[in-house]
Formats: C-alpha cells, sequence, structure tokens
C-alpha cells in the first residue's frame, strides 16, 4: 500500500470518528450557560413564558442596563387600582421560620425594592432557569393564564463555574393579558422544593429571600 493510500485512510477514519463524537454530542442535552450581562436586552412580555424569560434577564442584568424597568413591566402595578395588581404569597413554612410578622400585602413597590436588593446578594453574575411543574399542568386562555414554574436561580463565576445557589422552588403563578397585549404577573404564590437541600442556607425559596430583604 503507498504512503498516499495509508495517509487518505488515516484521514478517514479521524473524520468517521469525529462524526461519531459529533453525533454523541448532539443527542446529549446541552448544559446551560449563563448569559452575558454586558450588554443591554429587548424585553418580551408577548406570552406568558416569555414574560417568565424576561424575568431571567432582568436578574442575568443585575441592574445594569434595563433590568430594573423590565423586571417591572413583568409585574402588574398595583397602585392604579383600576387594574388588578401584582401580589405575593408566602410558602407558611417560610414565614414561621423567619420569625416575624411579613407585610400584609407584598405588592407592585415591594417588588420592585426586592429586585434592587436581591441582585446584591452575591457580587457574581446571576442565571435564572424556569422548568415546568408536571403535577400542575397549565391552563392558558386568551386573556389570562395560571401555571406552575420550577425556579431556580444560581451564582457563576466570570467563567461561567457555578460557585453558589440564591433561590430554589416552585411558584404557583397567574397572569393576565392586559389592554396593550402584554401579560403581566398578578400572582405568585411561592412553594418550596421538597428536593431543596435543608442544611444549605442558599437553597431557599425566593420567597424567604423576599422576607430576608425587608
Amino acid at each position: 500500500m503507498t504512503m498516499r493510500a495509508t495517509r487518505w485512510i488515516r484521514l478517514g477514519l479521524l473524520g468517521f470518528l469525529a462524526l461519531g463524537i459529533s453525533a454523541c454530542d448532539y443527542f446529549r442535552p446541552a448544559e446551560p450557560e449563563p448569559p452575558s450581562t454586558s450588554t443591554s436586552f429587548l424585553p418580551d412580555y408577548s406570552s406568558p413564558d416569555s414574560t417568565l424569560a424576561t424575568i431571567a434577564k432582568a436578574l442575568a442584568d443585575k441592574g445594569r442596563t434595563i433590568g430594573a424597568t423590565a423586571y417591572a413591566g413583568a409585574l402588574a402595578e398595583s397602585l392604579s387600582g383600576s387594574l388588578p395588581g401584582y401580589h405575593q404569597l408566602f410558602w407558611p413554612q417560610d414565614v414561621a421560620d423567619w420569625n416575624r410578622i411579613p407585610p400584609g400585602d407584598w405588592n407592585f413597590t415591594l417588588e420592585q425594592t426586592f429586585y434592587t436588593r436581591f441582585i446584591r446578594v452575591l457580587p457574581n453574575a446571576y442565571y435564572m432557569e424556569w422548568a415546568p411543574d408536571p403535577q400542575h399542568p397549565d391552563n392558558i386562555g386568551a386573556n389570562a393564564a395560571t401555571m406552575s414554574r420550577h425556579y431556580l436561580v444560581t451564582a457563576h463565576a466570570e467563567d461561567g463555574t457555578l460557585t453558589s445557589y440564591i433561590a430554589i422552588g416552585f411558584a404557583d403563578l397567574t397572569l393576565l393579558r392586559f389592554p396593550d397585549g402584554n401579560w403581566r404577573i398578578v400572582r405568585w404564590e411561592d412553594r418550596r422544593d421538597p428536593d431543596a437541600n435543608p442544611t444549605d442556607t442558599d437553597q431557599v425559596t425566593l420567597g424567604m429571600r423576599r422576607l430576608n430583604s425587608i
């Protein structure tokens, strides 16, 4: 066999191996990467899930650009009185563990303040994941939606390495489609994740983070 033929056989084998590796990677679930927070983003409230995605982007933004405004835009403003407003309900055990009397109505204004304090819990980059809750299917109509989602907020180093949990739990959400066509949250009821590590003080609900921000 000539040297040229041997060379082509070797190249063919390498190509076959590369194809095999590529195919294996294709079917392997991708590891989520923390989104870049160096540039601004466009908020999107055109559907219930796009509203939740905007919340995730607003947390990743950490107030560097339009994060605070985008976060507020995902919530129904509670002060006008002409339209339903945002209200947060806490998991009873969170209230018991907090061992204080929570605000009678956690509304739009308190939630805006929470955003500015929550993004400063850690200096690292934030990444938020939403996932469906199979035990509680969605009920989405033309102008109203009830949906349950598992959420996970984590902190990451500059190279994307996970450094810490920040919040984990479930949210039972009610969203309405407002006259401007945007979907906004009017009710957020927090639930603990039974799989969260009870000995890890960072694996707490967003509800507990809200209470601790007061």
